[in-house]
């Protein structure tokens, strides 16, 4: 899909509703058709702008126009069968409302939009004149929209091959105050592809989205997307995409990103939800034979994952806690992660990657201090299955066997005197198998160089505490 022409159709739709905001005059048909012609007469070479009637209100400042086309010499045109406007005035209109909208896209396809209503939008200032149809001003118009409320029904696409269909059930934007929207809301997303390709999304919300980037230049675009466009939340309920793995569809529960937290234009604290994103089986026999045999020894035909990712960040310090990062598997167990750290130029660390200096990145990273980090694993079946089948009827022998084998090797690993107690929580979990926890704690916070040299040298466990435990 041509994405300037659909960037092209969408500034059109705009264009065709809001267009009635020109028509500022509160005098009759004459005069509204008088004001038509002149936004007609300044458009560029080849395009066109023709209706079939006006019908002005002089007294309720309120049009109706019918048959309202906009067209271009290389086919492009948007039409509206009816336009309404009310509440006009030189600093925009309080109403407007189009219906049966068509845009045809050559070369792309067709949409049809059953109705646009849009509530209190504003001219946007600084766009040239005679420019206001024109697709090379659709960032200038995204970026600097004034709109109570814009809202879009019954969106439908079909590729001009036929070969792709999109619909959506409604799409609105509110509170758009120079470009930065208070609220984005999509429902009923709906694609078909060739292939057997399919694609449904329940909902998807946006708010805090700031695009007045999009008026500026390529570097504040830039500057603005490592900030994520000062995005406050996003949510996204149920998606089902069929036609990607062999069997079965791929589908995600919903997924939520909230509490972000700012410093100097840069997200530092934030957390990320994932809930029941299913993968068949069938999709992982080959990127991940180990995984999807356990599902077959559990009598599983679906990867069912869920993710919980907490960031938190103190600039006073440089105190960054990354967790706990929880990874949920059906049937499989959980995994929580929690890891703390100190000195953390966490926002020069970011522009330093924004930059590709890693020199400075890795530079940065020899001042941050390790403060301590904790691996807990509690198990569903996975553990109690993989072990009988191990265990061969016999899971004390297999226990004790498996603490053995640990007290023989794990003095490579761990100092001496945490030997039997690994040994132990070993052999526990392995009796239990309920969970099985690791901790690591320094007696004062450790610089990051020096942690990764221990631990290359085996030297690790020798200067941190570590705890393990199982059960």
């Amino acid at each position: 899909m041509n994405t300037k022409a659909v960037a092209i159709g969408a500034v059109a739709v705009v264009a065709v509703v809001a267009g009635g905001y020109v028509i500022a005059d509160r005098t009759a048909d004459a005069r509204a058709r008088s004001v038509l012609e002149q936004h007609a007469a300044a458009l560029g070479t080849g395009e066109q702008l023709t209706w079939t009637a006006v019908d002005a209100n002089p007294f309720g400042a309120a049009v109706v126009i019918d048959g309202l086309t906009y067209s271009r010499a290389d086919g492009y045109q948007a039409r509206a069968t009816t336009v309404r406007a009310s509440g006009l005035s030189e600093a925009g209109a309080d109403t407007a409302r189009a219906e049966g909208v068509t845009i045809t896209l050559p070369g792309d396809g067709a949409m049809t939009i059953a109705a646009v209503d849009i509530a209190q939008v504003a001219p946007v200032s600084g766009l040239p004149a005679g420019t206001a149809l024109s697709g090379d001003v659709a960032p200038a118009i995204i970026g600097g929209l004034n709109a109570k409320r814009i809202a879009v029904s019954d969106v439908s696409f079909v590729a001009e091959d036929k070969s792709a269909r999109l619909t959506v059930k409604g799409m609105s934007v509110d509170d758009v105050v120079n470009g930065r929207y208070g609220r984005i809301t999509l429902t009923g997303l709906d694609v078909a592809a060739e292939d057997d390709f399919a694609l449904s999304v329940k909902d998807l919300s946006l708010s805090g989205l700031d695009l007045s980037p999009l008026r500026g230049d390529m570097a504040e675009i830039e500057k603005a997307a490592s900030d994520a466009f000062g995005l406050t939340e996003l949510r996204l309920g149920a998606v089902s995409i069929n036609g990607i793995a062999p069997t079965g569809a791929v589908s995600l529960g919903g997924m939520t990103l909230t509490d972000l937290e700012r410093l100097q234009g840069t997200v530092v604290s934030s957390r990320l939800r994932l809930d029941h994103l299913q993968l068949p089986a069938s999709l992982l026999a080959d990127e991940a034979p180990l995984l999807a045999m356990a599902l077959d020894s559990l009598g599983r035909k679906t990867l069912d994952l869920s993710l919980d990712v907490a960031q938190r960040y103190t600039a006073d310090n440089g105190a960054l806690t990354v967790g706990p990062v929880t990874v949920r598997g059906e049937g499989l167990g959980e995994a929580v992660l929690k890891m703390d750290f100190t000195g953390v130029p966490l926002v020069e660390l970011a522009r330093a990657m924004d930059a590709d200096d890693f020199e400075a990145v890795i530079l940065m990273t020899e001042n941050i201090a390790f403060v301590g980090a904790t691996l807990t694993y509690t198990d569903d079946r996975l553990a109690d299955v993989l072990v009988e089948q191990a265990a061969g009827g016999d899971r004390a022998g297999f226990a004790a066997a498996a603490a053995e084998m640990v007290t023989i090797n794990a003095g490579t690993e761990v100092a001496p005197a945490d030997v039997t107690m690994v040994a132990e929580a070993v052999q526990a979990f392995l009796l239990g198998t309920t969970a099985f926890s690791v901790s690591l704690t320094p007696q004062q916070p450790m610089l990051l160089p020096v942690v990764m040299e221990s631990a290359e040298t085996g030297e690790l466990t020798r200067l941190l505490t570590l705890k393990v435990e199982g059960r």
